[in-house]
């Protein structure tokens, strides 16, 4: 089985799609041809174009942005439904969407909006997962998956990977981490803090309000 995996983050370098592909593919294990695209800019490189047509399986993560999918993403999209229409083929779709809040709830309209691209373009959709507090697995990447908060992350991750093997469909699933809201909120202002430092802030500064 031929797996693309297609990282729409604007970040370069790790992100925490990345982090989440990369706990995915262990899950996916040996026997498939695993490939990894970056989609990071509103342009996808030709070759990196052409290896999407044909597979098997298509894995799309990205960070929510404004509720909906990254507008650099959504060009690359638009430029692949042409390619994969006239290329007709089997593949199923999975979407993989991340958000800052606590609740995966979020990703919703992100999802939906992958969901609609996917029958433009002719393609299977085989379900998504909605991640709430993606930045927190970000920050906890020590933290080994299934432990403390990453025990939702592990199951869904090792369900999909399931699915993905055998080109399975699931409904959208949206899900948190394994603490209460308000532990993720003060983990969030903590780490808020910490990179203010790190760029010569304190914690006064970033109070000011706007005049």
């Amino acid at each position: 089985m031929r797996i693309v995996l297609l990282n729409g983050s604007a970040k370069t370098g790790v992100n925490n799609t990345s982090y989440f592909f990369e706990k995915l593919e262990k899950f996916i294990g040996t026997g498939h041809t695993v490939i990894s695209v970056r989609a990071g800019a509103p342009v996808l490189a030709r070759e990196d174009s052409e290896k999407i047509p044909g597979c098997d399986a298509l894995v799309i993560g990205f960070s929510l942005f404004v509720n909906g999918i990254p507008s650099h993403l959504l060009t690359v999209l638009e430029e692949l439904e042409g390619v994969l229409k006239a290329r007709p083929g089997k593949t199923v779709v999975y979407g993989m969407s991340n958000n800052g809040f606590y609740e995966g709830c979020h990703n919703k309209i992100a999802l939906d909006m992958l969901q609609h691209w996917c029958g433009r373009s002719g393609l299977v959709w085989g379900g998504a997962a909605g991640i709430g507090s993606g930045e927190m697995y970000g920050v906890l990447r020590a933290l080994p998956l299934g432990i403390g908060p990453k025990g939702n992350l592990r199951k869904v991750l090792k369900k999909m990977a399931g699915l993905i093997t055998r080109g399975g469909t699931m409904e959208n699933y949206f899900f948190e981490p394994n603490c209460p809201r308000f532990f993720y909120l003060l983990m969030a202002n903590l780490n808020s803090i910490k990179r203010g430092r790190k760029n010569n802030l304190q914690k006064k500064d970033m109070l000011v309000k706007p005049a």
